[in-house]
């Protein structure tokens, strides 16, 4: 009677010679049982509070993460807007300078154009006075970029170039007035120097190959072969034929008392020093002698000195 209330657990080896066996009374087992299961209940009843909890945490945050997601791609899109408006301003940056590169680089060439004006009329002093800083002013435009004002570069562009084209056009009407008075009321029609009239390099501002930046080209190159023959633009008499330094074997023929034509890095001669010239007269051959990357012939025409165009008056022979 006493055996059965009791419970019996028996460890039997694997050989079954070894047997352990171990009694519990039924109120004692009942006892670990209902604290096994009031532990069990208690860690089932805290992880569900637990989950529960989490759960509310979620659903309470869950707006906030929705607004950290919103403000985190906005700011997403902000940056890549900040980083257009950074390109854009580098952009700016850029474009105004090589703007004010190629305004003062029209300055200059006004100032000089007025000046060569000036001397060619025997002028004490330059005519229209010009200055860069009245033009371009640094600190203003500074400013400008400072405080992000980049609308106002048009109204800047625009009224520079209403100051180039009254300029333009002063300088056209004296320059018309200087070919009218030296050249053509004189009877000067100057014809081209080559038969082939190709021409490799113009009149202005061009890039030096030889060093590397750009310089003003006094003349106009006529591409040729060495060996082919050069005429005379117009008549006169040879105030020069031999070697000058970067112009290599040169011809210089006096047209009259201002005005005067240069053929340049010449092969050889046809001419000397104080022959007279009639114009298409044979005077010598294109060459490379000189400062050159190549064959051709070099003609310049000047007045009082002062370089012109020659573009602006040649005529077909």
């Amino acid at each position: 009677m006493e055996d059965k209330k009791k419970y019996h657990i028996l460890f039997v080896s694997e050989d079954c010679e070894d047997i352990k066996r171990y009694k519990f009374s039924r109120k004692k087992f009942r006892f670990w049982a209902t604290l096994v299961s009031i532990v069990v209940s208690l860690i089932i009843f805290l992880s569900s509070l637990l989950i529960f909890n989490y759960i509310s945490v979620l659903e309470k945050y869950k707006p906030i993460k929705q607004e950290y997601n919103t403000v985190l791609k906005q700011n997403l899109e902000l940056k890549k807007k900040n980083d257009i408006l950074y390109n854009k301003l580098r952009e700016a940056k850029f474009d105004f300078a090589y703007w004010k590169k190629n305004t003062t680089d029209k300055i200059e060439k006004i100032k000089n154009e007025i000046s060569y004006v000036s001397r060619l009329y025997n002028l004490d002093k330059p005519m229209g006075g010009i200055k860069n800083e009245e033009i371009v002013n640094e600190e203003l435009i500074k400013k400008m970029l400072d405080e992000g004002r980049l609308d106002i570069f048009n109204d800047i562009s625009q009224n520079i170039k209403k100051e180039m084209n009254s300029y333009d056009w002063i300088l056209s009407k004296e320059q018309n007035y200087i070919l009218d008075t030296y050249i053509y009321k004189q009877g000067f029609r100057f014809a081209y120097p080559v038969d082939n009239p190709l021409i490799s390099s113009y009149f202005g501002k061009r890039w030096d190959p030889l060093n590397g930046y750009y310089v003003t080209h006094r003349g106009v190159d006529f591409r040729g072969s060495i060996g082919e023959p050069i005429f005379a633009a117009e008549s006169g008499y040879v105030q020069w034929a031999g070697t000058v330094s970067q112009y290599g074997n040169l011809i210089i023929l006096k047209h009259s008392r201002y005005l005067t034509s240069r053929y340049a890095h010449l092969n050889s001669f046809a001419v000397k020093t104080g022959q007279r010239i009639k114009k298409g007269d044979l005077i010598g051959f294109i060459g490379s002698s000189g400062r050159v990357t190549g064959e051709h012939l070099h003609f310049e025409v000047r007045i009082n000195g002062e370089v012109i165009n020659p573009l602006s008056i040649l005529q077909k022979r």
